[in-house]
């Protein structure tokens, strides 16, 4: 029967065959996109797992992680802000702010550095994972042996953390 109708109706199997090959490679594609997704919709606790993937060596680099790194929510944590941006200037560490919930607001620390009379560090980046982010496709967050994170509630362990450090 399938050779008679490849046979007599050609065009209808051809169209048949791709509608059906069209679904298969869109399962998959949905699929893939799924597990490869590293952004979230929701709002994330500071805490909550980045998705990461491990890279060859970079400068050492201190991460700080915020829920919502923008003008209105820097006051909050100037001090936690304020002894990671010292320290990594003081120490040649790069510094990276990690934004779970916005696209972080490089003019918010701009003007938190201006406000403060603070020098930043010369190397310093922004990331976020969160799906509202104005930018195309979130990825994995790239991550050393060098890379060392605090989050917004964690300026105890910051501030133990770079004193053992000396």
């Amino acid at each position: 029967m399938k050779e008679y109708v490849k046979t007599h109706f050609s065009g209808l199997y051809a169209l048949a065959r791709s509608v059906r090959d069209t679904s298969k490679n869109s399962k998959k594609l949905k699929e893939t996109e799924k597990l490869y997704n590293i952004a979230h919709e929701g709002v994330a606790s500071v805490n909550s797992p980045l998705a990461i993937i491990f890279v060859n060596d970079s400068p050492k680099r201190l991460n700080l992680v915020f829920c919502d790194f923008s003008t209105k929510k820097v006051a909050d944590f100037a001090d936690f802000l304020s002894i990671g941006i010292k320290f990594a200037r003081n120490n040649n560490y790069a510094l990276r702010i990690i934004s779970r919930n916005n696209l972080a607001d490089p003019k918010a620390y701009v003007d938190f550095l201006k406000a403060n009379n603070l020098k930043g560090p010369e190397t310093y980046s922004f990331y976020t994972d969160s799906a509202r982010r104005v930018s195309g496709k979130a990825y994995r967050l790239e991550i050393t042996k060098n890379d060392i994170f605090f989050a917004e509630d964690e300026l105890d362990k910051l501030k133990d953390w770079i004193k053992n450090a000396k």
